[in-house]
């Protein structure tokens, strides 16, 4: 910096760059190595289409549809042609799935802030001033949220219908494998310290358990019998897993004994609400549905609950109302399970990140999806002719190939839900 004083005796001062201030990095794509400029001031990462163009000269991939608004340091429009995800080299390592905006603009690629993190790349210095609410002082204030202790939800308690026209059904319990009795019998004796199962001397209704093993190896005790449109538009998310979430919708006297479970160390009826019951989840969705309400930016599926904002500020203002409310329910989070403040996030088959939402390439999130499309077909009259070629994709010998009819599948079926 040097300062130079004008002939009328005015101080200026400039800033006098003595090195050329571009931070470039060189990165493998495809093959081919291209030169990048870190950008810190960019929230993503942009590629030239030339660039674009060189690198898959041939088999070009399909582009997704990028809804972003982009201008320049001079406040001009970017015209932007697409979105892709990219595996890339970079120092010695791999990184899959990052996703790259390609525009119609001469210049630079330019790496942005949303691929920092992967590449490593730290800024040092006094980057930013933020005197506002941010994720950390907020998963602070709301700790006690995250205890292991199961809680109970403070409402009215659910009621189950059943036809009274019906005979009720008493069935004797089944066998249980002696490799995994130890630990069912564990299971019971947690529930019961729980209050979730109470010991009964007898009931009308009676249904053997069915252990599941879970993949961490513990057991789980079952009985037998606005979508994405509202989470678009953010760069930066969150994703709530309620801890047992079932367990914590208590039900009314009648209703425990309707789920009285029967196993090898007598009869037990469920004061919560049940796994295996057919009209559990639409009980547990229509809770949640109603608890977080009006909050912009949420979207609640069973026990996920994926929360969007533009800037870090705006993401922690909404988790403090969506924790503020789950507060005063009395309900609980599984802290390992919960994602606060990441640049992407995959939900229901479809990545969505600042560049907007596109599918991911897994038969199984697509499965969910249409599965949560299921769950809304009252509302959704012409979702089986709409998402006939999303359904096309889940064949068993179909190839994955994402093109512009899925695209346009997939667009109409946001529209509709959103205005269902």
């Amino acid at each position: 910096m040097s300062a130079h004083r004008s002939s009328r005796g005015e101080s200026v001062n400039q800033i006098v760059p003595l090195v050329n201030q571009k931070k470039l990095i060189s990165l493998v794509m495809n093959g081919c190595t291209c030169s990048f400029e870190v950008d810190s001031g960019s929230p993503v990462t942009i590629m030239t289409e030339t660039t674009f163009n060189n690198i898959w000269a041939q088999g070009q991939p399909d582009l997704a549809k990028c809804d972003l608004d982009l201008t320049d340091y001079q406040r001009n429009q970017i015209p932007i042609k697409g979105v892709i995800d990219v595996s890339i080299r970079y120092n010695r390592r791999k990184i899959d799935i990052l996703p790259l905006i390609i525009a119609n603009v001469g210049g630079s690629n330019l790496v942005g802030c949303n691929w920092f993190d992967a590449l490593g790349i730290r800024i040092e210095g006094v980057f930013a001033v933020n005197s506002g609410v941010n994720i950390k002082s907020v998963l602070s204030e709301y700790e006690h949220l995250f205890a292991i202790e199961l809680r109970r939800h403070n409402g009215p308690p659910v009621t189950l219908h059943i036809d009274t026209g019906v005979a009720p059904v008493r069935l004797s319990p089944r066998r249980i494998p002696f490799a995994i009795k130890g630990l069912v019998e564990e299971e019971i004796e947690r529930l019961c310290k729980q209050g979730i199962l109470e010991p009964v001397e007898y009931s009308d209704w009676a249904t053997p358990i069915v252990p599941v093993v879970k993949k961490d190896g513990s057991i789980r005790i079952c009985g037998v019998n606005t979508l994405l449109a509202s989470i678009e538009g953010g760069s930066i998310f969150a994703k709530i897993d309620l801890a047992q979430v079932y367990q914590q919708l208590v039900v009314d006297d009648n209703s425990a004994l309707l789920q009285t479970v029967c196993t090898h160390k007598g009869a037990y009826k469920v004061t919560r609400l049940q796994f295996g019951i057919s009209s559990a989840p639409g009980i547990s969705q229509s809770f949640i549905e109603n608890l977080l309400q009006n909050i912009h930016g949420v979207l609640p599926y069973f026990d996920d609950i994926v929360v969007m904002g533009k800037t870090e500020e705006e993401l922690a203002e909404r988790l403090i109302q969506v924790f503020s409310r789950f507060d005063k329910a009395g309900l609980r989070l599984r802290r390992d399970k919960c994602q606060f403040g990441v640049p992407s996030i995959e939900f229901l088959g479809f990545k969505n990140d600042a560049c907007g939402i596109r599918p991911t390439t897994d038969k199984k999130q697509l499965q969910s999806f249409l599965g949560l499309l299921n769950f809304y077909h009252a509302f959704l009259p012409q979702k089986a002719t709409v998402a006939e070629p999303l359904h096309r994709l889940l064949d068993k010998h179909a190839r994955w190939k994402w093109d512009g009819e899925h695209q346009r599948a997939f667009e109409e079926v946001k529209l509709h839900r959103a205005t269902c």
